[in-house]
């Protein structure tokens, strides 16, 4: 029964994202733009993909984990495409943030401006970035459980035994040389 009100809920976002659902329709994409920015467009099929997920696993703490992981990905994003779309945004400029977001269907929305704008407030706005780049490569590795640090890492490691190896080798060599070059 919830994945079917929550089918019926994202086919009707998608169709206000169409405009093709009326007075309605041109509230909620309001709505939902303003709150999201871009993220709207895709807000739909993450909402039905994200419940069904939950759904299936139920009882499995990791998964709800990573689905939370998911939308913390999401949030950073919206943040980080409100900090592209809008460097100059200010904290006192939330409703503005919300009503440019609304009608010109681009940056973060509010959800991203908040985020991005207390940042910027506290770190400045390349630490934002930094920060927001961070966050999100943290959350996408949880998610995925690839971890591009260990790979590297994990080569490193290997390169270094490599070099030591051929080290080695070529010392062994130029040991052998010396001694059929010796004079007895």
């Amino acid at each position: 029964m919830i994945l079917i009100v929550t089918a019926v809920i994202s086919i009707l976002l998608v169709l206000s994202n169409m405009k093709l659902g009326g007075i309605l329709s041109d509230y909620i994409n309001d709505v939902t733009f303003g709150l999201m920015g871009v993220l709207a467009r895709i807000f739909p099929f993450v909402l039905f993909m994200g419940v069904a997920f939950g759904i299936s696993n139920r009882r499995n703490a990791k998964a709800k984990r990573k689905l939370m992981s998911v939308i913390g990905v999401l949030i950073v994003f919206a943040a980080l495409l409100q900090l592209i779309s809008y460097p100059d945004l200010h904290m006192s400029d939330m409703l503005q943030s919300y009503k440019t977001c609304a009608s010109s269907k681009i940056g973060g929305g509010l959800l991203g401006s908040i985020l991005s704008t207390t940042l910027v407030s506290c770190v400045g706005k390349i630490g934002a970035y930094v920060v927001l780049i961070a966050i999100m490569v943290t959350l996408f590795m949880y998610t995925t459980g690839i971890f591009i640090f260990s790979t590297i890492g994990k080569r490193g490691l290997q390169h270094i035994s490599d070099m030591r190896e051929r080290r080695r080798y070529e010392y062994e060599e130029e040991d052998e040389e010396e001694e059929s070059h010796a004079v007895y």
